[in-house]
Order: C-alpha cells, then structure tokens, then sequence
C-alpha cells in the first residue's frame, strides 16, 4: 500500500529515512498515522499523504494507492499548523482556527453530518470544512482516536464527534464550568489499561485529566500522571 513512502510498498523492522522527503528538500514538523495511511505536515506548512487510497484518506479525490507521499492539493493555499491521523481519515488544523477532515465517514468520525449515505462506505475523498457548532469558534486544538475526534477551542471548550453518537461537533456542556486546555484522544491498544477503550478522551484541565469512555459512559479519573484505572 505504501504507507511508509518510501516507494516500494515493502515493510521495515527498523526506522528508515523517507529519502523522498530529503530529494524534495522537505523538512517535516509533524508526522501522523492511521491503520493504513501516513500524513505529514512539512515545515512549510504543505501537508503530504501516502498509502491506501481508500475511503478517500488521500484527500486528493483518487482512491488509488500512493507509494510516494504527495500534496493535498486543496491545502496548498491554506496555513496548516497541526494534522492528526484516526483509524482512515485525517484532520488539518489551520492557523485561523479551522478544521478540515476528509477520509472516511461511516461513524460521523469527520463531524460533518450524515451526508447521503451513512454506511461503510461513507466518505469524503477531498478536505472539507467541519462546521455546525464549531462555526465561528477558533480552534486551538484537534485530536483524532480510532473513529472519534475532538476538539479545543481558545474559550476553552470541548467538542467532540464520531462514533456513531455524535455525527457533528457537540459541546461537552459538563465541562463548561473549567477551561479545557488539552484533549488527547487514543487508540485501543496504546494504553494497556484502556486497550478495550475504542472511544477515550483524555480531557487536561488544571493539574489532573479528566477521562472518559462515552460508549458506555463511564467516567475514570487519573489521579496521578503515572496510574490508570479503568472501571
């Protein structure tokens, strides 16, 4: 599939240097990856993709495999600070505070509604804006976790989206009473004690994280950096 970009389609066991990057004269400042893409944010603020075409986690309309990564066109003109990678869809995050995902869809994990089919196949194969609450608000912050996002706006708020509960941005509304500085979204599997977790967010205000598994809404809290307990 080619989601290393290195051009041949082979896997390493070892780190190899993406020497594409070096003959181009790219300096990445972020690196993200899903299940089957990888996404990176250069220096100059060119976002580039490679792997499986896909659902669209391209973003360049084709669904094609890519071996080489290769620019998101329709974010050329635009001042890409931040990217982050779910399980087949990718956010971009611009300076001016707006949010672009394309991917796939089937969970409403792009946070831009129903569109016209809600099943496996649902995608956008192209960076669209995601809007509904988030409309007017500047965000500060985006996370992806396996078919979930969210995201902080300067105010402090926090909206979150996908799997197949909210299929636009939704304000967390019994977090209003604090300001949200950080949400950290995971893959299960990352963090022994949540490897089931397919829908976490780490929520950071203050000195502790607030955490939550809003499938079954169970609240967990970390009381310290270093211990987890799920319940």
């Amino acid at each position: 599939m080619g989601y290393l970009g290195h051009g041949d389609g082979k896997s390493y066991t070892s780190p190899k240097l993406v020497e594409s990057l070096v003959e181009d004269g790219c300096h990445a400042s972020q690196v993200a990856v899903g299940e089957s893409h990888m996404t990176v944010l250069t220096t100059e603020g060119e976002v580039l993709t490679s792997g499986a075409g896909s659902y669209g986690r391209l973003g360049n309309l084709e669904t094609t495999d890519q071996l080489y990564l290769e620019p998101v066109d329709m974010l050329v003109a635009e001042d890409i600070v931040h990217i982050s990678c779910g399980s087949s869809f990718t956010l971009a995050l611009t300076k001016d505070g707006i949010v672009y995902g394309w991917g796939q869809n089937n969970k409403g994990q792009l946070g831009v509604g129903l569109g016209l089919s809600v099943d496996i196949y649902a995608m956008e194969a192209l960076p669209r804006v995601i809007e509904g609450n988030l409309e007017g608000r500047r965000v500060v912050k985006i996370s992806t976790g396996h078919s979930h996002a969210a995201a902080v706006t300067d105010r402090g708020e926090l909206f979150v989206w996908g799997s197949s509960i909210h299929w636009e941005p939704e304000l967390m509304t019994n977090l209003l009473h604090t300001k949200v500085s950080l949400a950290l979204l995971i893959f299960p599997g990352s963090v022994p004690s949540v490897q089931h977790c397919l829908n976490a967010v780490f929520v950071f205000y203050h000195l502790f994280p607030l955490f939550f598994f809003n499938v079954c809404q169970y609240f967990i809290y970390i009381l310290s950096w270093l211990t987890l307990s799920c319940f």
